[in-house]
């Protein structure tokens, strides 16, 4: 996740990913990748740039270009609205209608990083999930795991696409790394390690093409973590107007207070 008191004023915005304006939309590409897009809308508004203070003519032209949903608008609205956060649920559709950034601009390390978000089910208890550890600790990085969705079934290409829904609402502080202003108990210690050498295990008698766990498996281990772990190191997206510090904080936790990356807040 980008710092964003770094990148802003190097940052463009376009309304949809331009991936799938090229893939859909451009007929001298042979893919078998297509979604349900206004094809003569986007390719008339290719031109609307907007910035990070500037963007909501960008929310109308994504409501447009989408042709099988509308009240994408309504479903980013509420789920940014909703007093639980993750609710409503999403299926595989609405996570790859989003806004694309674009940084147009070198960033350099640390500074131009706030935190990272690493994949629970690819990388918890992996020799990778130790790389991405030294690597925040060598650069003062706080990182957060997030369990996201099963990727095997978030492909729109599937046909037909799946049903399921998800939260896509968790994460979790690593309680290795001491550069947050939240702190781990024993217990919280403990059970994170049961967890990664559990999940190490997993990788190890039932290894998958990609290397991680399977989500099934992986949601299981995932619980486990919200169960034990304490509520302040368990984290949710920023909401506007909780945190007074925003270019510190990464998220807010489950007793409602900031997280907070001491570097950051070192700085500011």
């Amino acid at each position: 996740i980008f710092n964003r008191g770094v990148v802003d004023d190097k940052t463009l915005v376009i309304g949809m990913d331009t991936g799938i304006i090229e893939f859909s939309c451009n007929a001298s590409i042979k893919v078998n990748f297509s979604v349900p897009v206004d094809c003569p809308y986007l390719l008339n508004h290719t031109g609307d740039i907007g910035t990070p203070s500037y963007l909501n003519h960008l929310w109308l032209n994504m409501e447009k270009a989408w042709l099988d949903s509308p009240g994408t608008l309504a479903l980013i609205f509420a789920r940014a609205l909703s007093p639980t956060w993750g609710h409503p649920q999403l299926n595989w559709t609405v996570p790859i209608r989003y806004l694309e950034t674009d940084i147009a601009g070198a960033v350099y390390y640390p500074e131009g990083i706030k935190f990272i978000v690493v994949s629970f089910p690819g990388y918890f208890g992996s020799e990778d999930g130790l790389k991405a550890r030294r690597w925040c600790k060598q650069r003062g990085w706080p990182m957060v795991w997030a369990l996201g969705g099963d990727r095997s079934k978030l492909r729109p290409t599937i046909d037909p696409p799946s049903k399921e829904t998800y939260g896509f609402s968790g994460r979790f502080v690593d309680v290795m790394l001491k550069n947050t202003n939240v702190t781990a108990t024993s217990g919280d210690m403990e059970l994170f390690n049961s967890v990664w050498a559990s999940m190490a295990l997993q990788r190890e008698m039932h290894p998958s093409p990609d290397g991680g766990v399977a989500y099934g498996t992986a949601t299981k281990y995932w619980r486990m973590m919200q169960d034990g772990l304490s509520k302040s190191l368990q984290v949710e997206p920023l909401r506007a107007g909780r945190c007074e510090n925003i270019q510190a904080s990464i998220g807010l936790n489950g007793i409602g207070d900031c997280v907070a990356s001491r570097n950051l807040l070192d700085h500011h």
